[in-house]
């Protein structure tokens, strides 16, 4: 439920990318246009 499509990359750094992408697509989407902040772990 809720997972209908699959994304296939060729690299994690492109895998990496394409979700950073899509998670602030969904949030603009979802009508949080502001939430874009990603936290990382160095």
């Amino acid at each position: 439920p809720g997972l209908e499509r699959v994304f296939l990359a060729d690299s994690g750094s492109v895998a990496v990318e394409v979700s950073m992408k899509l998670a602030v697509q969904f949030q603009t989407a979802s009508g949080h246009p502001l939430r874009q902040r990603f936290l990382s772990i160095r």
